[in-house]
């Protein structure tokens, strides 16, 4: 039964809140004050079982008060109306409050946010909408109307950027989390056993199930067939990329050869078999190539590929990871047909950078620069690995840093900060 309403404004995300209108919301419902982070509309307090109070809201699945979280805490917890996806807001109010960093004192509310970037996407368009509640339930499609899809809307919304998923097989979903954060570039170590290739950081991190085919291979031949799906609206073969509305953007697979590069590589040709017959691998056609026809997916050998088994193939679908200090050098004969992405080790190339801003000082700027413009000058992009990881600050300072001097992918292992993603972060 309602007993109260609150109109409440879309604000900042942020409230203080007085501690003891959450003792007995039904008989102070109106000492809550507002709730910026709802949005425009109603807030409505209804008695459930067990007399627990619960509060629906426009934008929003459900609000219910939650006594005893943390000990002594008390306050409320809500889903958005795409709950399901995780979306999870927590509101929280005592004499001693807990966070993850500090205590909090009395008459103060806090919150407790923990979402993706997806999250971000999918909360602040919906409680920012002032629209009535008949149009609220069409816009949650409770009928799953296929009329608010289509066939290649597996990546709709995601920018693809220029960030290198570092052992992305490390990820809770490998190659996945990559792509729902926007990554062109991610990287698999492989392991060749008994004529199969196992993906993980050393042996003891193999298992059967693990394969270069089951965490990378069908993956991603599985999200290509989605971005082009057979179809009346289509006379000719599509070769559309992973990245709904950037249909051109290629995805770098960097395939970090760990066993004997003679061995194995032969293998992992032939592990690229099915996206080659389905004609999505970038490729350079013949000797009189000048350039590299770029497909959905651009394959890089690194680690131990051996570069003869590279550079005097003609007609290939498959390049070189080049290093970085010695295009103009050892390697000079390298060209971009062969690497069109070099790498190298950031710390062995600049060495211990300590201040907390991730600022090189002159020389290794120079260096730095060199190097980057030797890279270009020849058509190859860079990527610097070995990076500092801590502190926080430092690392986003040498990305920052690395972004604006040319540096075209950012080695990322922390993948949500390195996408802007993250408080933590603060967008570099």
């Amino acid at each position: 039964m309602a007993v109260g309403q609150i109109t409440s404004p879309l604000s900042q995300l942020h409230a203080i809140l007085p501690a003891r209108a959450l003792q007995d919301p039904s008989s102070r419902l109106n000492d809550v004050g507002t709730f910026p982070w709802l949005g425009h509309g109603d807030l409505v307090l209804e008695e459930e079982e067990e007399q627990t109070p619960s509060y629906a809201a426009k934008g929003l699945r459900q609000i219910t008060f939650i006594k005893a979280i943390e000990g002594e805490t008390e306050g409320l917890r809500g889903t958005n109306q795409h709950g399901a996806l995780g979306v999870h807001v927590w509101i929280s109010c005592s004499s001693q409050v807990f966070s993850p960093t500090s205590l909090y004192s009395q008459d103060t509310m806090v919150f407790l946010v923990s979402l993706t970037a997806a999250c971000l996407a999918i909360l602040v368009p919906t409680t920012a909408l002032d629209v009535s509640s008949t149009l609220q339930n069409v816009l949650s499609n409770p009928n799953h109307s296929l009329l608010y899809t289509y066939p290649t809307d597996l990546t709709r919304g995601i920018i693809p950027k220029g960030i290198h998923s570092h052992n992305d097989y490390w990820r809770d979903l490998p190659f996945y989390t990559a792509l729902s954060v926007g990554c062109v570039s991610i990287e698999a170590d492989v392991w060749l056993y008994n004529a199969t290739l196992y993906v993980g950081h050393e042996r003891s991190a193999l298992t059967p199930s693990r394969t270069f085919a089951s965490l990378y291979i069908d993956p991603i031949l599985d999200v290509l067939r989605r971005q082009n799906p057979i179809s009346p609206f289509v006379t000719t073969k599509t070769t559309n990329g992973v990245f709904d509305g950037y249909s051109s953007q290629t995805l770098y697979l960097f395939v970090d050869v760990k066993t004997s590069g003679k061995d194995t590589w032969p293998y992992v040709v032939a592990a690229l078999e099915p996206l080659r017959s389905a004609g999505y691998l970038s490729r350079v056609e013949n000797a009189s190539s000048k350039s590299i026809l770029y497909r959905p997916v651009t394959v890089i050998g690194t680690g131990n590929t051996p570069l003869d088994q590279v550079q005097p193939l003609a007609s290939r679908d498959y390049f070189y990871d080049a290093p970085i200090p010695t295009l103009n050098s050892t390697f000079s004969n390298i060209t971009s047909l062969v690497s069109p992405i070099a790498s190298t080790s950031f710390a062995a190339s600049f060495g211990t950078v300590r201040n907390t801003s991730g600022t090189l000082n002159e020389t290794q700027l120079t260096l730095l620069r060199a190097q980057v413009a030797g890279a270009h000058s020849k058509g190859i992009k860079v990527r610097y690995w070995a990076q500092p990881a801590w502190p926080i600050s430092l690392r986003n300072g040498v990305w920052k840093q690395l972004w604006e001097e040319g540096a075209d992918l950012i080695n990322a292992d922390d993948l949500a900060a390195a996408a802007g993603f993250s408080d933590v972060s603060n967008y570099w």
